[in-house]
Order: structure tokens, then sequence, then C-alpha cells
């Protein structure tokens, strides 16, 4: 939805002369696209493209008849364009209404390659729903009404079509690869397929794609496009068939999602080949590619069954995620299946976004009763006046989530969240055992470190028998899951043979990361290194692939974290901002340990998740209750 970032478009809106939309008909705008003109035929020059927009109604009433789809109408079809405004400069220009208008240049070009299609301008043509110019965008109220019903508009039209945008950085040569890839398997939703680049017929067909490929792919599956925040509930609403639009190219939605499947069920050979074609690394391929399309994926599948979606996933990739205006990465949120059970808000674009924020953080935690969105929160930026229960919706690189909806952890032993809000809305009180406090951290430089061998003179101690301490630390590394987030087979304790620092060298990350540097860090009296590369446990030598596997999540899960042990001896993976005297909680309703610290009597404020080895899967609350009954939980007030 627009903001004062295109003041300009704003105000040439006004030319259009908006009549208000009919409630009672579910009435929106659609706009039909012209011919091509010649300068005879209109006052504009010739190459502009022209489009009338009216008013239609959406209402089932207005179906063909009550057998046909609801997506089909007495007056025809429209498809819902889903597309990124783009920057504003330089300015275009369209025809709307016989009146010129301003646009940006991304939707020009969608615009203008639509209308070489006869579908949009042939007889009976399909008519177009795009949401910059069929919304009033200088009414505020109408915008309020609706961002509130894009669901429905998205789910009445024929099809979503989607504009990657013009074509660059040979996305010609990548839509033929993904065609490729696509034809060279068999289109399917499981992400746990083992087909993989190096194996027949992928070889055939990837030897027959032109050098550059891999660069073009790669280019392809980072674009702007996918950051989006809108194109999850856009996307869901559609079939597999989905149009996929890049400049003159067109492939549908199963066919890219597919040859995406490929390369992320080998991400290894991808990264691999893409890498040595572009000359850099290309880890942002996974979070900014290969993440975003399976999530949307599993949105519109689940839409399709009426089920309810991974809402921790969705809510992870808000800080990467991008939009106009920043409140609209909530406001997006609320026309996918799944939240609407859970989130009860009204869009209002008037409020300011930390109110915007607070509203939604808070029905998500009292209407859901749950507190797993506390997970993604405590990453808040300087300058931001919100509490450190809200979740951060800005564009700061966070940390990953520890997993997801796969395998999730049950650290709370499944217990429902009892939570209640004071001080106009700005505290959260909660319920919850205090686990322990943090007693040291690894080489993080920006925190007073202290280590295991202190001036207190308190010796080098751990929660976990001898024999268990080398599982717990190599299970602590990857916080116990795999690449797909499934439970770490216990065939890892192999990764033990290899000496520490090679495992550091076979990483992404820097020599300066918190994972080198914990190699020094202090575990039992004994320095991580000398617990890897040693020959007398009882394991397998680790093979190339369970390395590559086992850094693959590393890779994942280190950045922004570093490794900690407490003061009754358990090993964790805290946020990296955690210093010692930080206490750990198990808060009822969350099913990770939350790191908090006090900042005045008994507030405290989130400093983010951990894995903390040995109680993840609800052993506190188990050991209290055969020892106690019920677990006693106290008040948590949490600013």
């Amino acid at each position: 939805m627009a903001t004062s970032t295109y003041p300009n478009i704003l105000e040439n809106f006004a030319l259009i002369a908006y009549r208000p939309l009919i409630s009672s008909t579910r009435e929106i705008r659609l706009l039909t696209l012209l011919p091509a003109v010649t300068a005879q035929e209109s006052f504009a020059p010739a190459d502009l493209i022209h489009c009338q927009l009216d008013h239609y109604p959406i209402d089932l009433a207005y179906a063909n008849s009550p057998l046909s789809p609801p997506r089909h109408f007495y007056w025809g079809s429209y498809n819902a364009l889903s597309y990124t405004w783009g920057s504003p400069i330089p300015p275009a220009t369209i025809i709307v209404n016989t009146h010129p208008v301003t646009v940006t240049p991304n939707l020009e070009a969608a615009l203008r390659q639509l209308r070489s299609n006869p579908e949009y301008t042939g007889p009976n043509s399909t008519k177009l729903w795009v949401d910059s110019l069929c919304i009033n965008q200088t009414d505020i109220p109408e915008r309020n009404r609706e961002v509130k019903r894009m669901k429905t508009i998205y789910s009445c039209a024929a099809t979503p079509v989607l504009w990657l945008g013009p074509a660059a950085d040979d996305s010609d040569l990548a839509m033929e690869a993904v065609s490729a890839l696509n034809a060279a398997t068999t289109y399917s939703s499981n992400e746990n397929s083992t087909v993989l680049l190096t194996q027949a017929p992928l070889v055939q067909t990837l030897m027959h794609l032109q050098p550059g490929v891999w660069a073009a792919l790669y280019h392809l599956f980072t674009r702007a496009y996918w950051s989006r925040i809108w194109i999850i509930q856009e996307i869901s609403q559609g079939q597999d068939t989905l149009p996929v639009l890049c400049g003159t190219k067109t492939v549908m939605w199963k066919t890219l999602h597919t040859a995406m499947l490929v390369l992320y069920n080998d991400q290894i050979t991808a990264a691999r080949l893409i890498e040595a074609d572009l000359g850099r690394d290309s880890k942002d391929l996974a979070s900014r590619g290969f993440s975003r399309i399976g999530t949307i994926e599993r949105c519109r599948l689940a839409c399709m069954k009426g089920q309810s979606v991974d809402i921790l996933k969705i809510l992870d990739s808000l800080p990467t995620s991008n939009s106009t205006d920043p409140r609209d990465k909530l406001y997006a949120l609320v026309g996918i299946e799944g939240f609407s059970r859970v989130v009860d808000i009204n869009p209002d674009y008037e409020a300011s976004v930390e109110d915007a924020v607070m509203t939604f953080q808070r029905s998500l935690v009292e209407k859901g009763g749950s507190l797993e969105s506390l997970r993604l929160t405590g990453r808040l930026g300087k300058g931001q006046g919100m509490p450190s229960w809200c979740l951060n919706i800005l564009n700061e690189r966070p940390r990953s989530l520890l997993t997801n909806d796969k395998a999730r952890f049950m650290a709370s032993n499944g217990r429902r969240a009892t939570v209640h809000f004071k001080d106009e809305g700005r505290r959260l009180t909660c319920r919850g055992i205090k686990l322990d406090t943090v007693y040291s951290t690894s080489g993080n430089p920006r925190t007073t470190v202290r280590t295991s061998h202190d001036e207190d003179g308190l010796q080098p101690r751990s929660m976990y028998p001898k024999e268990e301490i080398a599982s717990a630390i190599w299970r602590t590394l990857v916080s116990d899951r795999t690449h797909r987030r499934a439970q770490a087979p216990s065939e890892w304790s192999a990764i033990l043979s290899v000496p520490f620092m090679r495992l550091v060298s076979h990483s992404s990350l820097s020599s300066e990361s918190s994972f080198a540097r914990a190699a020094s860090f202090s575990i039992a009296g004994e320095p991580l290194t000398s617990y890897f590369g040693r020959a007398d446990y009882e394991t397998e030598e680790a093979s190339p692939e369970m390395v590559a596997r086992y850094i693959l999540v590393v890779d994942r899960i280190f950045p922004g974290r570093v490794l900690a042990t407490t003061s009754r001896g358990y090993l964790a993976l805290v946020p990296e901002e955690s210093i010692v005297g930080d206490s750990i909680y198990i808060l009822i309703g969350c099913t990770t340990p939350i790191v908090l610290r006090s900042v005045a009597d008994d507030l405290r404020r989130i400093i983010g998740e951990s894995y903390v080895h040995g109680v993840m899967e609800g052993e506190v609350f188990r050991g209290w209750e055969q020892e106690f009954g019920d677990a006693e939980a106290d008040n948590v007030v949490i600013c």
C-alpha cells in the first residue's frame, strides 16, 4: 500500500476521480487494458498504455449461475496482479479513463507485457485487479477496508498473475533452466525428495544449458519480488497452474516450485555450482529464495485443504520482508489461512507503527493462547520504543528460528499460556519457571564474559555425566536438529571424529564468527576443541556428506548466537547479546527457553530464545511433577 515514498504518484491519483465502492455487492474496481492505439485515435502518445477503470460486483449472486465457479461472473472474470511497486524513479505514465496517471516503471512494464497477450485486449477480455490503481490510495478508510478483504479479492479472481519484473540478469536463460529442471523430474510438493543434481536425468539436462545458467538461476530466485510480504497471501489463493511472468517468458507456478525443490534438495551441490558462476558466496539464496518460495507453497497447499499455516515461520520472515508501508508487514497476514483464528485486528493506517505492532502482538498472544511468538522477539534495534515482547518487523538481520513446526520443541510440556497486559498494554504478565542463570559465554567481544575458572573459586562442572558431555556438545552446536529441522540422528555423533578447526574451515561463516571463536570455550574444564578429532570415541568416521550437512545447520544456527554454560552446568546456545547473570526461563506456552534480563524490581526484558541441552522436551516439568506434584510457576512481568 502506498505511502509518502510515492508523492508524485499519489498526487496523480486525484485525476482518476474515484467513486465510493458499494459494499452491499462487494464492489471492486478493475482495469480493462485497451488495444494499442495510434496517435490519430488519442490525444496521448501512441506507445502509452491505455486502460479503463470501472466498478464490478463480486458478490456470489453475480456469478454466471449457481453451478459456475465463483471466479466467473456475468460480466466476465478478472486476474489479480501480484507484483512489487518498485522504485518510482523514473516515473512512468499510463492513461486511465483518458487521464494521464503516473505509476512506477515496474507496473508499467507489467501492463505492457500483459497487453501483448490477446487474453487481456481481445473480445471478452480478462480484466485486471491492480492494488495501486484499484484502491484509492489517498482514502485511508478505504485502504483499511480493502486491505482486510484482500483474501476475498484474490480468491474471487480467476487466478493471480505473478510479475517478477522485466528481463534482466539473463532471466530468459533462467526461465529456460526452470522449465528444463521441471521437465527432468516429476512435480511434487515433497520437500524431502531425494532427487539430486548429480543424478540422471538431471545431469544430462544441465549439461545442455548455457554457461552462466547457475548465476542466472541465483538472480531469478533472489529477485526483489520474493521478499515482498503480500505475495504469501496472494499466491496462496491460486492453483499450481498460476502463471509466473518474467520479461517475455512465462512458466507455471508448479514448474518454478519444482525447479526450486531440485536446487533445495541438493543445496550443497547447487551452492557449489552457483558460487562458481557468481564468483562469490550464495548463502542468501536459501533465505531469500528457497525459504520464501517453500513457505508460500506450504501456505498455498494449506489454504487449498483449509488447514492452518506455520504461523511462526511466516512471522520469522517479517524482518527480511519488504513492503512500502511497514504496517503492511502485519496487515498482509490478516487474510492468510490460520492467522484469522489467532489474530483479530482491523488494519489502521492512521496508527503508528509502534501501536500497530503492539496491537497485533497482543491479539496474537491473547487470542492464540500461546507465547510462541516471543521466540521472535528480543531483536529490537536502537530507537524502537516498543516493549521487548514485540515482534521486530524492520529490515534488520535476525537470528533464524531454532526450529519450526516440523520438529517443534516442547520445553513447557505443551501447556497453554495464561497472560494479561497492564500499564496501557505495554507490560506482559505470564507464568514461567526460572531454569538457571548464564554463567559464561563464548568469545563475544561485545559482552563482559566470565570464564569457567572465575575468581569466585568455583570449579568447572557439568549437568551431564562425563560420558554424555561430548554428545551434549555436538547436539547443542546444531540445536539437535538437521538441515530439514528434524531431530539430529545419533549417527551424527561421528562428527566428533573431525577436528573442530576443520569444521570451521568447512563453514561459510567468517574466521571471526561466533562458531570459530567457540574453539577455546571451556566446557567442564576442557576447551571445546579437545572434544573433537579424538580416536577414542566409539563412532564411525564422519563422511564428507555428513560434514557438509552438519555445517549447513551450523551456518544457519550460529549467526547471532553464542555457546554458554549455566550456573548449574547446562550447556546452551543463547543470543549473542546474552551476558553473565541473565536468567533462562521456561515460559508456560512457549516451546523453547527464553533468556530474560532483569531491568528493575520484578521487570524483565526479553533477550531471545535459547537451546538448553536436556530441557527441550519438557524434562523440567515432568521431573518437577514427579517429585513435587503440579509444577508451580511464577508470575513473570516482561516490559
